[in-house]
C-alpha cells in the first residue's frame, strides 16, 4: 500500500510537469524565432513604431464628455476660470471631431460662464458662435431614433438664452 501512495505522488507530479510543458509550448513565444535582441538587427523597426497612436474618435468623445462634466463640477464649486478652461479644452476636442452639437453645447456653457462673470458682450458673441456651429435651421424636422428633435431643442435653448440676455440682433 505504501508503494502505491509513492507512485500516486510521482504520477501526479509527472502529470503536472507534462501539463506545464504542453502549456508553455502551445502558448509561449515561437521557439524558432530569433531572440528579441537580435530581431532589431535583422529587421529594422518601422518608422511609425516611434509615433504614438492617435486616440480613436470614441475615446476623444469620451474625453470631451469627461472634461464637460468636470467643468460643470468646477462651476458648481464657484471656480469659473478653471471651468472655462475645461470647456475650452472640450470645445477643442469637439471641433476635432466635427461634432456641431457638441460645439454648440460647449459654446452655450461658456456663454453662461461669461454671464456669471458679468461679461454679457462676450456671452452674446459666444451664443452667436453656438448658433453658427449648429448651422441654419432645417426646413423639415430631422428624424432620429436615437434622440428625435435634439438639434431643434438645442437651437431653441441657445436662442432663448440669447434673447433673455438682451443680446443685439
Amino acid at each position: 500500500m505504501k508503494s502505491f501512495k509513492n507512485n500516486l505522488i510521482w504520477i501526479l507530479f509527472m502529470v503536472f510537469i507534462i501539463g506545464t510543458l504542453v502549456m508553455l509550448l502551445t502558448t509561449g513565444p515561437d521557439p524558432l524565432a530569433p531572440p528579441p535582441q537580435y530581431s532589431a538587427i535583422v529587421e529594422p523597426a518601422a518608422p511609425t513604431a516611434e509615433q504614438p497612436k492617435s486616440e480613436s474618435r470614441l475615446k476623444r468623445a469620451s474625453r470631451s464628455n469627461q472634461l464637460r462634466r468636470l467643468a460643470l463640477v468646477q462651476t458648481r464649486e464657484g471656480n469659473l476660470d478653471r471651468a472655462l478652461e475645461l470647456h475650452r479644452q472640450s470645445l477643442a476636442l469637439e471641433t476635432d471631431l466635427k461634432n456641431s452639437a457638441g460645439m454648440a453645447i460647449q459654446h452655450d456653457h461658456m456663454a453662461n460662464l461669461f454671464i456669471a462673470k458679468g461679461d454679457g458682450t462676450r456671452a452674446c458673441g459666444t451664443w452667436i458662435m453656438a448658433l453658427s456651429a449648429l448651422g441654419p435651421a432645417p426646413k423639415t424636422s430631422r428624424f432620429s431614433l436615437k434622440n428625435p428633435h435634439a438639434g431643434e431643442r438645442l437651437r431653441a435653448r441657445v436662442l432663448k438664452s440669447y434673447k433673455e440676455n438682451a443680446c443685439p440682433q
